[in-house]
């Protein structure tokens, strides 16, 4: 969940299993961090913590939170190629409520094919990377060693126990 990714614990962790349930269902909202998260990430969260489903935002609503928004735009900002982010910007500006439009499917295929040059150059970087022939580590070395001598004992261990009979 968001709670854990923001304090690398679950809510409720240092509860006993039997309080943590009875907590869950008698608090309004798990605790949230007390501090280190935004205004606009704690309303998030209060989103979608509502009990209530009819009062509740949708997932689509969530996407336009303006904490996701502002969080999609620095990433998209400083790691996602030209082509990708252009592509988003134009799914994000058509209108969701005709995904069947033919300009939607047009936007969709654009960002498909942008993705897929993206992975095609971090196949063919990896491809490189790894066909060249890197030095065995002494660990890797070592854990062959390992297993060899696991497989010398144990063909002791049988030639031994074929003697006896």
């Amino acid at each position: 969940t968001l709670i854990e990714l923001l304090t690398t614990k679950p809510p409720y962790f240092d509860l006993a299993p039997m309080a943590a349930l009875f907590r869950m269902v008698r608090d309004e909202i798990p605790p949230l961090p007390a501090s280190g998260i935004s205004k606009q990430c704690e309303d998030f969260l209060r989103q979608c913590f509502r009990r209530d489903a009819s009062t509740r935002p949708t997932a689509r609503e969530l996407l336009k939170h303006p904490w996701i928004e502002n969080a999609r735009n620095e990433l998209a900002s400083t790691w996602l190629p030209k082509e990708i982010r252009d592509a988003h910007n134009m799914v994000m500006e058509a209108d969701i409520e005709q995904e069947s439009n033919i300009n939607a499917m047009r936007i969709a295929d654009g960002l498909a094919g942008a993705v897929d040059k993206m992975v095609a150059s971090v196949e063919y970087r990896d491809s490189i990377f790894f066909s060249s022939e890197l030095p065995v580590s002494a660990s890797n070395a070592n854990v062959e060693d390992e297993k060899n001598n696991a497989n010398i004992r144990r063909l002791k261990l049988e030639r031994r126990e074929l003697k006896k009979k």
